[in-house]
């Protein structure tokens, strides 16, 4: 028996090996495309999140859009990418099931911006900076924030810690620039490396020019930038108003 036992034994054992290994396939399969695959189109990734599209008024068109009236240009892409009432409800609920979550908290914070609520947007953007204090799309939109209302000295400073992390993010080099003008400064422009062919680069030297009283200089500047067809065009010249900047 011992010699004629031996395939037979050896045929249960590779059965059950066989049996255990698909088991263990099924349920990793079940997992990925049932319950990671979700989660993760939940919660963008913050290098989706973190480029300049944070403020582009065309940068959410290749993702999904926010069902309701016009998109804002000054929206976050996060607030953008939430697919109506239930994706923000479905934000608010991630953050609070997922604590110790930046992007989460991030997301959460674009769902309070979407209905308004300031205060509470600012409380998620917090604690994602708790948990990362150098998430940039967070930093990006408390930036934003401040920005917006008025608050350039605390805005510049938000703006200065991200490039600190990516010395290379041009829309907060560009809004950096226009803070320190806004704050009475005269910075310089090839400090912040905004490239001078850019639809970008071109309205931060209006800005300059204009700063400067060099009026002439300034339109010259925006007439060429408006050449460029950049989707930030609305963007640029709201934040050269700001300044003063008329034709």
């Amino acid at each position: 028996m011992g010699e004629t036992g031996k395939p037979k034994y050896f045929r249960i054992w590779l059965s059950l090996f066989i049996l255990t290994a698909c088991t263990a396939a099924s349920i990793w399969v079940i997992w990925y495309f049932v319950l990671a695959v979700p989660e993760r189109e939940s919660v963008p990734s913050q290098q989706a999140l973190g480029s300049d599209a944070l403020w582009s008024p065309n940068a959410a068109r290749s993702m999904t859009t926010l069902s309701g009236p016009a998109t804002d240009s000054r929206r976050p892409l996060a607030s953008r990418v939430i697919n109506g009432q239930s994706g923000i409800q479905d934000a608010i609920e991630q953050a609070a099931a997922q604590p110790a979550n930046p992007r989460a908290q991030y997301l959460a914070a674009a769902a309070a911006s979407e209905v308004g609520d300031r205060e509470a947007s600012r409380k998620y953007l917090e604690q994602a900076l708790d948990i990362d204090p150098r998430h940039v799309p967070a930093l990006l939109e408390l930036a934003r924030i401040e920005f917006d209302q008025g608050n350039y000295a605390q805005a510049s400073e938000t703006y200065s810690r991200i490039l600190k992390i990516q010395p290379t993010q041009s829309a907060a080099a560009y809004r950096a620039f226009l803070c320190a003008l806004l704050l009475g400064k005269s910075p310089s422009l090839d400090e912040r490396g905004l490239p001078a062919g850019s639809a970008m680069g071109l309205y931060a030297r209006a800005a300059a020019a204009w700063h400067r009283k060099d009026r002439e200089a300034a339109r010259s500047f925006v007439h060429s930038a408006r050449a460029k067809s950049s989707p930030k065009t609305a963007i640029y010249e709201a934040d050269l108003r700001l300044l003063g900047f008329y034709e």
